[in-house]
């Protein structure tokens, strides 16, 4: 009996030095945004990629394009559904000496292929764009429609290499955008960062630098 209950005790004893030891979980590290100097580089690459409309220039372009290029070049005649405006506009680059127009036709003239963003495009380039400084970064924040994390970065940009005829009245009223970016000066845009197994990117797919929404 006495020892029936001794080798009870030891048996449980064992068991219970032989049981794995719980160890405390250890935290996953937080997720951190993008620092300045990291998001100053991704947004320096970013003006350099091409991504806007496969060049590194700011541009215009008769017709309201959708995409990554025109689908078209010069000889250019206006597609119907968008003859009005695209004429417009087309109007307004010959009277600052890019085309030249016969009957429905836009040439090039050779002022106009100097300036234009793509051999095989319609549009031209109207200047480069100059990284100021990060301003600021949000805390990491999700978005319902996004599984990757998400930041806010504000930055400040210049426009150079801006060519005279940016400057014309008939170019400013037709391309109203263009007429906003070169006030001069420096402007203030607030981007969309997300964060992928290559770590914080640019995520925002606009055709210009800031919309003006993110504009400050």
């Amino acid at each position: 009996m006495h020892v029936r209950v001794w080798w009870s005790g030891l048996a449980g004893a064992l068991l219970a030095a032989l049981a794995p030891v719980a160890v405390a979980a250890i935290p996953a590290p937080t997720l951190q945004p993008p620092d300045r100097a990291d998001a100053t580089q991704a947004l320096s690459g970013w003006f350099r990629s091409g991504w806007w409309l496969g060049s590194d220039c700011m541009q215009v372009a008769p017709p309201l394009v959708i995409g990554h290029r025109p689908a078209a070049h010069y000889p250019w005649r206006p597609p119907r559904g968008d003859a009005a405006f695209s004429t417009d506009r087309a109007n307004a680059l010959v009277t600052a000496g890019l085309l030249t127009k016969q009957g429905a036709t836009y040439y090039l003239t050779a002022a106009g292929r100097d300036d234009l963003a793509r051999p095989d495009g319609l549009a031209f380039c109207t200047g480069y764009l100059q990284l100021g400084r990060v301003v600021s970064v949000s805390p990491v924040f999700h978005d319902t429609n996004v599984t990757q994390p998400l930041a806010k970065v504000t930055y400040t940009y210049a426009i150079t290499g801006v060519p005279g005829w940016a400057h014309d009245p008939a170019v400013q009223l037709r391309f109203q955008s263009l007429a906003e970016e070169l006030q001069g000066g420096w402007h203030k845009c607030t981007v969309q960062f997300i964060h992928g197994s290559a770590g914080w990117r640019v995520d925002t797919p606009v055709f210009a630098p800031c919309l003006p929404r993110n504009r400050g």
